[in-house]
């Protein structure tokens, strides 16, 4: 059970203080043994979707961490250096804990100089937000800048896996 391990690490372990404003984030755990079979699905998802975009297909997850926000907590925006893709995997997302934004890496530019957009999209979007649910895997190129909204939810924590993935590891 991947939450009651979470929780347990939580316990077990002081925080990082990384992206993170208030909530846990756990040390480097990529070889942890009750991860193992995640970290296993991950890298062939990526290595799948790297090939079928066209780079190698060499990636190892070389970091993996815990992300437990419980009121109010957040991510701040940022991004991955040194990485190809980066990614999370959300266990645990109760009603009303946020959601995932990206940042288009011309994000000043389409909001300054494209001022008549009529239909927001995937092409035309300066943010995009992602409602988040259980069991969800996200990829994404480590370079693109995101944050997490902040958890509104009271009573229940949002928990998820953030990992990088790199090239021959």
């Amino acid at each position: 059970d991947l939450k009651s391990a979470c929780l347990k690490i939580m316990n077990d372990e002081k925080s990082e203080q990384r992206s993170n404003r208030g909530g846990y984030q756990s040390s480097n755990i990529v070889d942890h043994k009750d991860f193992k079979k995640l970290k296993f699905s991950i890298e062939f998802a990526a290595n799948k979707f790297a090939k079928n975009i066209g780079l190698k297909d060499n990636l190892k997850c070389d970091t993996l961490w815990i992300n437990i926000n419980g009121y109010k907590d957040y991510n701040v925006l940022h991004s991955h250096p040194k990485c190809v893709f980066s990614g999370v995997y959300y266990i645990s997302v109760p009603e009303n804990s946020g959601r995932l934004e990206f940042y288009s890496p011309n994000f000043e530019g389409i909001e300054y100089d494209w001022n008549n957009i009529v239909e927001k999209n995937l092409a035309n979007s300066s943010i995009i937000n992602f409602s988040l649910k259980d069991n969800l895997l996200i990829l994404f190129p480590s370079f693109i800048k995101h944050m997490v909204e902040p958890n509104m939810n009271e009573t229940e924590k949002r928990i998820s896996l953030a990992f990088n993935l790199a090239a021959g590891v």
